[in-house]
């Protein structure tokens, strides 16, 4: 829909639309099924770039991370990131269920004496991939190669912005 009517509308109207039509898909439960087949995420990635292209009304083989990065727009896997250092935000800050809290302990309970890494969460071995991908432990990984900085923002709102510009500029 958005591709046949690109050159009708203004590209703040078009950008719009992509937000309203595209990113719900993405962005619903992002954390829990970003994880999965890296085939299948592949596959959502390249209808992401194509309605990126479209939306900023570019060649069909434009390059583009310079135009997520100027059309302020996230791939999935930095929304997958986003929503994960979010929800660890919120672990940190007993914004959750105790079920959730539970699920994360900080090296200085499992070892008494103080080093640099004491107010890191604690990441347990694994020996598969697949518990790798796991919440549990990506996300104390996502939590623990943030900037102190970031981590100690007062609010949720604030942590999300500057999480998101981080990512965007990353690239």
């Amino acid at each position: 829909m958005i591709k046949h009517i690109k050159h009708q509308l203004p590209a703040d109207v078009l950008r719009s639309l992509y937000f309203t039509l595209i990113n719900p898909y993405i962005d619903y439960c992002n954390m829990v099924w970003a994880h999965g087949s890296s085939t299948a995420i592949n596959k959502l990635f390249l209808i992401q770039k194509r309605a990126i292209r479209i939306v900023s009304n570019s060649s069909w083989d434009a390059h583009t991370a310079p135009l997520f990065k100027k059309l302020h727009i996230l791939t999935i896997s930095e929304l997958n990131k986003l929503q994960i250092a979010c929800f660890m935000y919120r672990i940190n800050n007993n914004m959750v269920p105790s079920f959730f809290s539970n699920m994360f302990c900080v090296n200085s309970n499992v070892h008494y004496h103080y080093t640099r890494q004491s107010k890191n969460y604690h990441i347990n071995s694994c020996r598969t991939t697949l518990l790798r991908k796991t919440l549990r432990i990506s996300g104390a990984i996502l939590w623990n190669s943030l900037d102190i900085n970031i981590r100690t923002v007062p609010s949720l709102s604030t942590f999300k912005k500057q999480y998101k510009a981080l990512l965007i500029n990353s690239n």
